[in-house]
């Protein structure tokens, strides 16, 4: 599933296991550029929650404002059973460019 959607703005994705449902000690989402050091980091209970059996994941204005839309971004979501991990989900990351900043805003 590609994440899209205009850089600088609130976003959210949601997800839920369709053939998995025991417990999950630990979520992560993040967001890198050619492996170099991750732009965004999501995690269970600070930016990723469960919400009536869905994970929503939140992305706050704050998280893109500073990332250039023409990075070539991917994610992923990683879950830990224990200490296994697993990756559940893998696709790319894309921004669009943003028409009104925040200095534009009255």
């Amino acid at each position: 599933m590609t994440i899209n959607f205009v850089r600088g703005d609130y976003h959210q994705i949601r997800f839920k296991f369709k053939s998995y449902s025991g417990s999950i000690d630990a979520m992560y989402l993040t967001v890198k550029c050619e492996q170099k050091l991750p732009r965004i980091r999501k995690k269970l209970g600070d930016g990723i929650e469960l919400v009536d059996g869905w994970y929503v994941v939140t992305f706050e204005p704050e998280d893109t404002n500073e990332i250039s839309c023409s990075l070539n971004l991917m994610y992923d979501i990683e879950i830990f059973v224990g200490d296994k991990p697993f990756t559940i989900m893998k696709d790319q990351f894309l921004l669009e460019e943003d028409i009104t900043t925040p200095k534009e805003e009255v």
